[in-house]
């Protein structure tokens, strides 16, 4: 059997672009794809010039689409419209099977506001999304081809003896994602000032990039902050594992219902740092609430501050749980996770 040549078109970046979910998700699977397919080779493009070169970007992706026997494609919210159709439109021509690999959870609500998409991705020969919400939720709008493919992170996990038993108070947490409105941080740094008005119960260390439109009012924020409240810039995607362990807890307080399988939470379980999130579409296939981390009512920032205040009271409530995390982690290592896509890809038939 001749090795099969997969290829991949993602908005890899380049050396002036900022990491986010979208680009290390992409980053991840590629790379998992190169280390433990054994019949494949892999050919790579970034389409992060295609707005300002489409011509050029558009011939090297049906370029690539040539060469390829198998095509995963990982466009965006923005590029979707266009990489998915162009695709679908020269794959039978160019005897290419063609898979798409979802990051995050906004496509039924994309399906919802553009109804004729559906029959374009009726046409893939596989769609994979990170939780079985986003499964469920295409499967009813008649898209079959669907398969569960969860995230994960090649990042060492916390052995048991590794993990701090001590509670010291105040309570070291985090946020660690994109600083953005609808990530929650504001509604975050507020009740954790709320809570610290008359006692210190909590310090908040806040790392992540922060999005164009939101920095002249997180600048100003920023300038406010009590002692016990600090940024500290963008973490190192390789070094994640090491800053989060140093924590008791990470919030993720999040006011996109269309998260999928976040990527800070899964640092957090391979760290050994149970997580308090809001309660998302998909949440529930990421947390199991009370085992390995716990969750509010979403958008609900009483009930953020009441979790948050019944933990300071009760924190070996989070302690028991870091065990959990480490063991929930041994579920989402790259070479199990990565079988379930090379699995569909590798067995399934030319055209």
């Amino acid at each position: 059997m001749s090795p099969l040549k997969i290829g991949t078109c993602a908005y890899y970046g380049d050396a002036t672009t900022v990491p986010n979910g979208q680009t290390i998700r992409s980053i991840n699977v590629t790379q998992a794809i190169i280390e433990h397919s054994k019949q494949s080779s892999v050919i790579q493009m970034s389409y992060h010039q295609w707005r300002k070169q489409p011509l050029k970007t558009l011939i090297n992706f049906i370029n690539l689409e040539k060469q390829s026997n198998a095509l995963i494609l990982f466009p965006d919210a923005n590029a979707v419209k266009f990489i998915v159709p162009i695709a679908v439109l020269f794959k039978t021509v160019l005897k290419t099977k063609v898979y798409y690999n979802v990051i995050g959870g906004w496509l039924p609500n994309f399906l919802n506001q553009n109804k004729y998409f559906v029959g374009i991705l009726k046409r893939l020969d596989g769609v994979f999304v990170q939780t079985n919400y986003l499964k469920n939720e295409l499967n009813k709008k008649g898209i079959k081809n669907v398969y569960v493919f969860p995230n994960f992170k090649a990042i060492e996990i916390l052995k048991k003896e590794e993990l701090d038993p001590n509670i010291t108070k105040p309570l070291k947490i985090c946020f660690i994602s994109r600083v953005t409105s609808q990530k929650g941080i504001g509604d975050l740094i507020s009740v954790i000032k709320e809570i610290n008005k008359e006692k210190e119960k909590y310090h908040l260390d806040i790392y992540g990039p922060v999005d164009n439109e939101y920095k002249e009012e997180f600048d100003r924020i920023r300038g406010n902050f009590p002692s016990y409240i600090m940024y500290k810039g963008v973490a190192d995607t390789n070094n994640v594992g090491n800053i989060l362990k140093n924590y008791f807890m990470q919030i993720f307080p999040t006011r996109y219902r269309t998260e999928g399988f976040p990527g800070s939470i899964l640092d957090s379980f391979c760290s050994g740092v149970p997580v308090l999130a809001s309660r998302w579409d998909s949440y529930s296939d990421v947390i199991n609430d009370g085992v390995d981390g716990l969750t509010y009512e979403f958008g609900n920032v009483s009930d953020l501050k009441i979790k948050l205040e019944e933990i300071y009271g009760s924190p070996e409530v989070i302690l028991q749980m870091k065990t959990n995390c480490i063991l929930k982690a041994e579920n989402f290592k790259p070479e199990n996770i990565i079988r379930i896509m090379l699995d569909v890809i590798e067995n399934d038939e030319i055209i």
